[in-house]
Formats: structure tokens, C-alpha cells, sequence
């Protein structure tokens, strides 16, 4: 019976800390001079937060498989689900750090540090495919997409999935909060994309 009563509790906790992080988010969302809550940002603009995942870095392999996934089948409003990132402030060299410090992978096109003014913490592999194709990042197994170096191409690209070049023009339709939501608490931040 104790044990019933632990992982109750527990639910409970997780519960609340779900719907704490989730009222945050609402919070320090920020909106668009219309009055929208989503905007477009370009794909250089935006990379991973060093709490999203864990602290776990974008994958090359998991990027290259969601591309080969996506690939010809591109679907833009299910691609921006869960795209939520936080503003970086001025200054705010902890995010940039983070990338610079990162291992070189061919299949992970080179991330334009001194651009960044956002840190996601979902759609974070999908926005970094976008942004592999304008980089030109290496890509097995997809011969449609890739030029003879194994590197993908825009032009096949925007011959094969009309709808993928596009969103790598346009970037993800992000929810923008602001960068006190991640001061308020980094963790909760990061549970309120993940749950």
C-alpha cells in the first residue's frame, strides 16, 4: 500500500510541476506587433538550448534520418508543433559557448554562432534540418536530394519537396518566450516543451 501511495504522490508532483511550467510558458510568451503568438524565424537564428533534451546536443544521425523521413513528404504545420524557444539576451554568452564547444559533424551544417537570438526547446532536429540543407550538410542514402559529394542540395531539394525548400526560406512558426522565463526556471522551461 506504501508503494501506492509514493507513486500517487509522485504523479501528483509531476502534475503539478507540469501545470506550473505550462503557466510560465503562458506567461512570458511574447506576441507579434498583430497580436499572434507564433511568428516565423529564420532557421540560423535559432539553436538548441543547452537544457533542452538534458543538455544532449543535436544529433547528425537523428538529423539525417528525420530528413530522409520528411523528405518528399513534408508537412510544415506538423513540423512547427512544439517549436517553442526562448529569446537570448544581449550579451547572454552561456547558449553560444555551448555550440562553439561542439564536435564538427558533416552531416550537421555549421551553426552561424553570432546570429543566434533564440534558444529552442522543441523542434530543435527539425529546425536544424532546415538548416542543413542551405548548408549543404552531408546526407547517405538520398540520392534525389544530394549532389555528387553526398551533400544536399537546394536545387534538388526544391525539385523533389517544393514544401521543405520553403520552410527552409521561411523557417518554423516558433512560440517566442521571453528570456526571463528561462531565469525564472531553466527546468520548468525546459518541462514545459516536453510535456
Amino acid at each position: 500500500m506504501a508503494g501506492a501511495d509514493v507513486g500517487s504522490l509522485r504523479n501528483t508532483q509531476v502534475l503539478s510541476f507540469v501545470k506550473r511550467a505550462a503557466a510560465l510558458r503562458v506567461k512570458y510568451r511574447t506576441q507579434t506587433v498583430t497580436g499572434n503568438d507564433r511568428r516565423c524565424l529564420e532557421p540560423s537564428l535559432v539553436a538548441a538550448h543547452p537544457m533542452n533534451r538534458n543538455g544532449v546536443r543535436v544529433n547528425g544521425q537523428r538529423c539525417e534520418e528525420l530528413f530522409n523521413q520528411v523528405f518528399g513528404k513534408f508537412d510544415y504545420e506538423e513540423a512547427c508543433h512544439g517549436a517553442v524557444c526562448i529569446e537570448i539576451a544581449p550579451g547572454e554568452v552561456e547558449v553560444v559557448h555551448w555550440h562553439e564547444a561542439a564536435s564538427p559533424d558533416d552531416r550537421l551544417a555549421a551553426l552561424p554562432v553570432a546570429y543566434l537570438a533564440y534558444s529552442s526547446l522543441g523542434a530543435t532536429h527539425i529546425n536544424q534540418v532546415l538548416r542543413n540543407i542551405l548548408g549543404k550538410a552531408a546526407v547517405l542514402e538520398c540520392l534525389a536530394a544530394t549532389d555528387a559529394s553526398g551533400r544536399l542540395s537546394l536545387q534538388l531539394v526544391e525539385a523533389h519537396d517544393a514544401a521543405l525548400a520553403a520552410a527552409r526560406r521561411t523557417g518554423l512558426r516558433w512560440e517566442v518566450c521571453l528570456q526571463l522565463f528561462r531565469r525564472k526556471s531553466p527546468t520548468e522551461s525546459c518541462a514545459s516543451r516536453q510535456h
